[in-house]
Formats: C-alpha cells, sequence, structure tokens
C-alpha cells in the first residue's frame, strides 16, 4: 500500500474514483441546464448567463462546423476572455481540437505552433499568420466573432465524441528546452483530472462552491489556468477572467470586489500581493515551487493556508495536491505541511527514482516519475517519454513518511559543485527568507575546468538596500559552504514568460555568452 493513502483515511478520503467518460463540454451542458440562471464569466464591465454562453457556443458551433472536420485543428489565440470560453466549446463540439496560444507569448512563438499543429482556422485579436483563415476577436468594438455568433443558427452540432481516445487540446510546453511541443489532452484526461482534485477532497463541501465565484488570474493557455477554467465551469462558478496576469492592482481589485471562494494562480502573483489589501478565501497556488517564507507571511495574515499542487503540461495537469492544506481550510486540526506539493490525487501513482535506477526510500531523492489517467496521450508529432504509463516529470523530489512529495529542484538544473549535489530551491529558499530579496534564481555555471559554480540572481523589495556581501553571509548561517553562492547579482528585475514563471534558461545563456 502506498504511503499516502493512510494520509487519504485521516481525512476520510475515497481511495478511488470511477471516472465518467465524458466530452468536455458536457460540463458547460450541464451548468446551462441546471443553472441557466447563473452568471457564468465576468469579464471587465460584463457579465454572462450560463444560458447564453452555451447558446453562444451553439451558434458558432454550427458555423464552424462547416469549416472543419472531425480532428481538424482550430488555433485559439486569446487572452483571458469570454470569447476564449464560447471558442473552445464550439470547436471540440464540432469535432475539432483547439491547439491554444496566447497573444502574450507574441506572434513569432505563435507562428512556430501555427506551423507545427497547421490549423484550419485562427480564431485570434490579430492576424498572426495570412495563410491561415481567421475569426477575429477585438474587444474595442464589435467585431467579426459576434458578427458571426449574431448571423448563425443556434443549432446544437451532434458530433459523436470518444472521450478516451480523442484529443481535446494541445497545448503548448517547452521545457527546459524552449522548444515548443505540443501535448495532446483528450476529453478523458482533462474531465478526470477536474473529478480528481477539489471534487474529490471536498466531497459533500463541494456543494458551497457551485454558482459562487472563480477568479482566474492566469491564462487559459496555460494548463493551470485551463484546469481552473473547467473546474469552475463544471460548478457552474462564475469564472472572473483577468486579462493581463501582471496587473496585480486588477487581481486585487477584483478579489475584493467579488469575493471568489477560489482564486487560482502563481508564486511571483502571490509574493506582489503580500504588500496589497486582500483577503482569499481558498487560493491554489501553482505552476513553479511556492517559496515556503511566501507562504508563511500568508499565513500570519490569514489561518488558512495557500494551497499548493503540483503538476505539467503532460498531465492535464494535476497530480499532487497538499490535501492537509486543504483540510485546514475545512477547519480540521492538522499539520498543514507548508513547502509540500502534497499527496498524489485520487488514481495517480507516484515513485521517487535514484541515479542507479532504484526506487528511493523515505526522505532520498531522486527523479519523480508519475502514472495516472490525466497523463498525456503523447507529443503532437513527437516521440513520447510515456513508457508503461508512467511519465517522468524532470523534477527531483523527495516523499516523507506521511506520503507527501517535496520538490527541490530540476533534474538539469542541479548543480555539481566538486562533486556536491546542490538544489537551486533549497538555496531560493533561504535566500527568499531574507527581509530584502523579493524574487531570485539560482543556476549553475559552468568553468571551463568542467566544475560548476553557484550563481544566485536577486530582485530586491522595493526601497530595499542590500550589499552582495550581506547576502552571502546570510547564506553561510544556513546552508553548507559547497552551497553558498560564489556569485551574486542584483538586478532590476528577472525575464519571467508569460505567467510569470522565472526563465532560468535565458540568465544560463547570459553566462554562457560571457564566456565565449
Amino acid at each position: 500500500m502506498y504511503r499516502w493513502i493512510n494520509s487519504y483515511r485521516v481525512l476520510g478520503l475515497r481511495e478511488s474514483i470511477e471516472f465518467p467518460e465524458i466530452p468536455i463540454f458536457k460540463f458547460l451542458e450541464d451548468s446551462a441546464r441546471d443553472f441557466p440562471d447563473n452568471t457564468a464569466c465576468s469579464f471587465k464591465d460584463s457579465e454572462y448567463k450560463y444560458s447564453q454562453i452555451l447558446d453562444f457556443v451553439n451558434r458558432l458551433s454550427s458555423h464552424i462546423s462547416g469549416r472543419i472536420g472531425r480532428g481538424d485543428r482550430v488555433l485559439l489565440n486569446l487572452p483571458n476572455c469570454p470569447e476564449f470560453l464560447i471558442s473552445e466549446m464550439a470547436v471540440l463540439k464540432a469535432g475539432g481540437i483547439c491547439a491554444i496560444t496566447n497573444p502574450l507569448q507574441g506572434k513569432s512563438e505563435v507562428n512556430r505552433c501555427i506551423g507545427k499543429v497547421k490549423p484550419k482556422l485562427v480564431i485570434s485579436t490579430e492576424v498572426v499568420n495570412e495563410s491561415v483563415p481567421h475569426i477575429l476577436v477585438e474587444h474595442e468594438k464589435r467585431d467579426e466573432f459576434w458578427t458571426t455568433i449574431q448571423n448563425s443558427e443556434p443549432k446544437s452540432v451532434g458530433v459523436e465524441v470518444d472521450p478516451k481516445n480523442d484529443v481535446a487540446v494541445i497545448l503548448f510546453t517547452g521545457g527546459v528546452t524552449g522548444i515548443p511541443k505540443g501535448v495532446m489532452l483528450t476529453h478523458y484526461n482533462i474531465t478526470t483530472n477536474v473529478y480528481q482534485v477539489l471534487p474529490w477532497i471536498l466531497g459533500g463541501a463541494a456543494d458551497a462552491f457551485k454558482g459562487s465565484a472563480a477568479l482566474l488570474a492566469l491564462p487559459v493557455s496555460h494548463s493551470y489556468g485551463h484546469w481552473a477554467l473547467q473546474t469552475g465551469i463544471s460548478w457552474a462558478m462564475n469564472i472572473i477572467m483577468i486579462p493581463n496576469p501582471s496587473d496585480y492592482d486588477d487581481i486585487a481589485e477584483k478579489v475584493n470586489r467579488y469575493r471568489p471562494i477560489l482564486t487560482v494562480g502563481v508564486p511571483k502573483q502571490y509574493m506582489k500581493l503580500l504588500s496589497k489589501e486582500v483577503d482569499f478565501t481558498l487560493a491554489i497556488s501553482g505552476s513553479a515551487p511556492l517559496p515556503k517564507s511566501v507562504a508563511e507571511k500568508y499565513m500570519q495574515k490569514n489561518p488558512i493556508p495557500i494551497i499548493e499542487g503540483y503538476g505539467l503540461t503532460e498531465t492535464s495537469p494535476v497530480t499532487h495536491v497538499n490535501i492537509f492544506a486543504i483540510a485546514k481550510f475545512l477547519g480540521m486540526n492538522v499539520d498543514p505541511k507548508i513547502g509540500s506539493i502534497g499527496v498524489p490525487v485520487v488514481g495517480t501513482e507516484a515513485m521517487i527514482v535514484k541515479d542507479d535506477g532504484q526506487i528511493a526510500e523515505v526522505g532520498e531523492v531522486g527523479e519523480l516519475y508519475v502514472r495516472g489517467p490525466q497523463v498525456m496521450k503523447g507529443y503532437w508529432e513527437a516521440e513520447s517519454p510515456v513508457r508503461d504509463g508512467w511519465l517522468p516529470t524532470g523534477d527531483l523530489a523527495y516523499m516523507d513518511e506521511d506520503g507527501f512529495f517535496y520538490i527541490v529542484g530540476r533534474c538539469k538544473e542541479m548543480i555539481n559543485v566538486s562533486g556536491y549535489k546542490v538544489y537551486p530551491r533549497v538555496v531560493e529558499e533561504v535566500l527568499l527568507r531574507h527581509p530584502a530579496v523579493e524574487m531570485c534564481a539560482v543556476i549553475g555555471v559552468p568553468r571551463r575546468d568542467g566544475t560548476e559554480i553557484v550563481k544566485a540572481f536577486v530582485k530586491l523589495r522595493k526601497g530595499e538596500k542590500v550589499e552582495v556581501e550581506e547576502l552571502k553571509e546570510y547564506c553561510t548561517r544556513e546552508l553548507p559552504k559547497y552551497a553558498v553562492p560564489r556569485e551574486i547579482e542584483i538586478r532590476e528585475d528577472l525575464p519571467t514568460n508569460y505567467v510569470q514563471k522565472i526563465l532560468k534558461r535565458i540568465l544560463l545563456e547570459e553566462e554562457l555568452s560571457k564566456m565565449q
């Protein structure tokens, strides 16, 4: 028996679930049937009911069904907006596959994705490729998108869907290489992952979420944002859509105005919101490890911790959730295990594999492998790394005696200092505890003699000043000598992608260019 099963039992969670085989758009159809007058989404000053959204979906689906066939790709290049929800559901009802990008990625990146999946149609805020037909969404005026909907018949398209085998969505992930790969997720992958998380953990308490509000503060083109959208639709929630994930004032204003019962964001957003008056109910952090110091600061303001989870685009995305932190939200007296990504969600297996190929014991570090119904069908026109259902995550982790997992870094980011292993996250956690440090990133910089040194890049809090030597001294008090950064560079900002994740690859490329 897996260790985490005992933790399931502590909270009275089911140890297995039969997942229904349904298409994604059934979430919308069911919510529109049962809660037609509930607000489905709020965007800027507009609100749309579930009955309206389904009508728009049926109209658009009937239009595009004459332009695409089953399995054809439609590229959605949209920010968080009602048009994304309508477009995705319409394409799926017409039997198509949604390849999803975001305008924040830039035209060149979007065109690389177009070159890979060769869509029959693009729905976008701008023309990104003249060779592909477009339907344009322009928020400043009545546009082609809404004209198309108005002029189309409101009939439901009856395309048969095989949920377990039909690809529904292609999401793009660059991993550590920066080269986008198309991750193929089936209807079953995505709907199962919705059932695996909050409905399973909350049980009967989940009814309180139905019809309430959820704030979506990261792009739906990201797997985590996409999961949050589908979760909200399945519960007939009002999805509050934030179009710009780095507009922290907008996020704070929407949280305080709508009082959402559920907020989903990434670590950088929670770091920035620390300085604002924001009162979360249930907040979930994903996409990157949440610094323990940030989680502890929120605990000082609110006894309910930020819930940390873990996953990959290749796993729809959630594989782990800190169930003890959610139990704290439900009023149970348990240790929330701050800093842990939690246990595998129901139906999911996980193991830690050491360098020698052996399965790690409790407390031993190795590469995390996962297996479950949410694991992707494969990469678009590329070899899949999945073997016997097991997906190597590329992340280094360890498991404690309760079956809770902890991420210590990426396999390819581990730093070898004269034979000693240094895990970047361990060093980053120390630096982030310094009161002057807002953000940091730690990498290994190769030297010509074949060794590596630890280098830290630091962004200070507004108005703070600190000397590099002081930061090194601070690290010396908490880290072994070989793990203390040899170099620390203080910067105005650190490079991030469109979901606010620090791009260590760019920092390493800068260091390598200095050596040439």
